[in-house]
């Protein structure tokens, strides 16, 4: 199964005291142009040091964090990868 790359995304996560990163909600836009918002129901940062090209297809530098997720889509958890560029402050996701 290829994976589906989403670049326009909003992110709405927590900053913790130890400049931890904790997503907490999603929002993309539909087929139809609907922008819908998913609650993350588990998060794991699988961020690590060095460069590498995740299985998506993803190139992930040092600047990056990683986080395999689990998001609530009608009512059935549905796997995505988000990936937070700190040097653009910028979200993306695979699902």
């Amino acid at each position: 199964m290829s994976k589906k790359y989403i670049k326009k995304l909003d992110v709405i996560c927590m900053m913790g005291g130890d400049d931890v990163v904790i997503p907490l909600r999603i929002r993309i836009e539909d087929d139809d142009g609907v922008r819908q918002a998913y609650s993350i129901k588990d998060c794991r940062d699988i961020s690590h040091r060095g460069t590498c090209t995740r299985p998506d297809g993803v190139f992930v530098t040092n600047e990056m964090l990683v986080f395999a997720c689990k998001i609530d889509v009608f009512g059935a958890l549905r796997p995505i990868t988000l990936y937070y560029d700190t040097g653009k402050s910028r979200w993306t996701m695979s699902v």
